[in-house]
């Protein structure tokens, strides 16, 4: 069973927006506060709710509800990314390992002109197999190995089983067993 959990934000302050004109001062002050208090909101909602603090998740969807004092109409992209603190907020809580775990549902839009706020819904979700992409110089034997791996699972070639080149199925390799090749010959 998916666990959930409901948390109330106040209304993010515009300088948020990606498309805000404000000192660079201003807006990470914005940031740090927007951040802070999405932090002791999840937490005091992880308490409040009986999400266990020690088991965070790994994976969750957030689907975001805008309660706004007018219908004025607004761009679903530029509310997403007003979030963005608040999900490192989420992150620093303890509610999920990292906040790239977190998959965004377009932002839902509601009138509320005497209590203007965002409630962020969090639904835990099976984390799906994910690959681990370590970076390695082209030249070096770790990345050798990726691509003989990459290689090796779409033909019918097999590993070496000494030093996994990629051999022809059958024949031995040619650079760990230059000796046995002459042999055979």
């Amino acid at each position: 069973m998916p666990r959930t959990i409901t948390i109330t934000l106040p209304y993010p302050h515009k300088a948020l927006s990606p498309n805000a004109r404000c000192n660079w001062r201003t807006k990470a002050e914005k940031v740090k506060r927007a951040r802070r208090d999405a932090k002791y909101a999840a937490m005091a909602a992880m308490r409040l709710q009986g999400w266990d603090e020690k088991q965070p998740a790994t994976a969750a969807v957030i689907r975001p509800v805008f309660f706004c004092r007018t219908k004025a109409k607004r761009d679903d992209d530029n509310f997403t990314a007003i979030l963005k603190p608040a999900r490192d907020g989420f992150a620093d809580a303890g509610l999920i390992v990292n906040d790239s775990g977190f998959r965004s549902e377009p932002p839902e839009f509601r009138i509320d002109k005497d209590d203007p706020r965002v409630e962020v819904t969090i639904t835990e979700v099976a984390a799906g197999r994910k690959r681990s992409y370590r970076f390695m110089d082209e030249g070096s034997i770790e990345y050798e190995k990726a691509s003989i791996e990459v290689a090796l699972s779409h033909t019918h070639i097999e590993p070496c089983r000494d030093c996994g080149y990629p051999t022809v199925r059958g024949m031995l390799c040619d650079r760990c067993h230059p000796q046995d090749e002459e042999l055979a010959a």
